[in-house]
């Protein structure tokens, strides 16, 4: 299977490290030139619109990852019955989102007590859970379904103009999945994302330990939930 990774011509480093992690799987990864824009989450924006366009002429499912993406423990044998399940039931989702985190802690602590956590969707086996999460960030590993692509382009574009005229808040950056499209996540991650200077943000970010905190508390969620249905 074929995924494109956006990569800044700028930062052939990264390039270089993400095929080292992918070396030998059943993935094969194509580069793709991301935009470099002096307002770095416009410039992700505009580099993501420009890829679904050229990748919607195939009219299929479209693999994308950032160029620091960094695959889970046992993600092979994972994506495989992810992507079974996802490719089973494409009427339940737009974008699937192979790794995230949920914003504070704080504010994901009173979701779950008012019973707003993590909604399950589905399963594939008996360890993997799908769900609609309340927020999402993150865009390290994206898979987007390619009866959604018109509906994502328009919605991107629209997007890209309001933060051209300067309305530039976080809600607005590609990573920030909220309920415009039916975005699922599968529990356990299949990727996080490695820590370093983002481009989009300026500065460093911790993404690695985010990710996989938020993580951990979706695991809890499920745990407790599987507890009260006993």
């Amino acid at each position: 299977m074929k995924a494109y990774v956006l990569n800044l011509d700028n930062r052939p480093e990264r390039w270089t490290q993400i095929q080292k992690q992918f070396k030998g799987s059943s993935i094969s990864l194509e580069r793709f030139p991301a935009i470099e824009h002096e307002n770095g989450g416009l410039g992700n924006a505009l580099s993501v619109l420009k890829l679904l366009k050229m990748a919607k002429k195939d009219h299929n499912h479209v693999l994308l990852f950032e160029d620091d993406c960094l695959p889970a423990k046992g993600w092979e044998s994972n994506w495989k019955a992810v992507k079974r399940w996802l490719h089973s039931h494409t009427d339940l989702w737009d974008i699937y989102v192979g790794g995230a985190w949920g914003g504070n802690n704080l504010f994901q602590d009173m979701m779950d007590f008012i019973g707003v956590g993590p909604q399950e969707v589905g399963r594939a086996g008996k360890n993997i859970f799908f769900k609609y999460p309340v927020v999402t960030l993150g865009e390290h590993w994206m898979y987007y379904n390619k009866n959604s692509l018109r509906m994502i382009i328009d919605y991107y574009e629209r997007l890209i103009r309001f933060r051209e005229l300067g309305f530039n808040v976080p809600w607005m950056n590609l990573d920030c999945h909220h309920m415009m499209f039916k975005t699922l996540t599968s529990y356990p991650f299949i990727a996080y994302q490695s820590s370093s200077f983002s481009d989009s943000a300026d500065t460093f970010i911790n993404r690695e330990k985010l990710i996989k905190g938020y993580e951990k508390r979706v695991g809890k969620h499920f745990t407790r939930k599987q507890k009260r249905n006993e």
